[in-house]
């Protein structure tokens, strides 16, 4: 497969896949979101940074961690124009 874009996910449980089973009540990963079917069909190459409780605070913390170590001038623009877009939020 010819790869034509690099994608990278930051999320919450939800695009990680996590769900909570409904008999034994205990949370599991189910990576069956469709990312296989997405990378193969558009050529992507897609990388799951998701964690399971990343609230937007935690989320804004691991999304900067990433850009700091990030090349690519393009790909940090991006990502530095969504981090700007995310509200600051007070510790409390």
């Amino acid at each position: 497969m010819n790869i034509l874009r690099k994608i990278k996910v930051f999320g919450d449980s939800i695009l990680k896949g996590i769900q909570l089973d409904p008999i034994t009540k205990r949370y599991h990963i189910n990576n069956n979101i469709g990312v296989d079917m997405l990378s193969e069909k558009f050529s992507l190459s897609i990388t799951n940074h998701s964690k399971f409780g990343c609230t937007i605070t935690k989320g804004k913390i691991v999304l900067g961690k990433y850009l700091d170590k990030a090349s690519g001038a393009l790909d940090v623009f991006f990502a530095r124009t969504v981090y700007t877009l995310i509200p600051k939020v007070k510790n409390s």
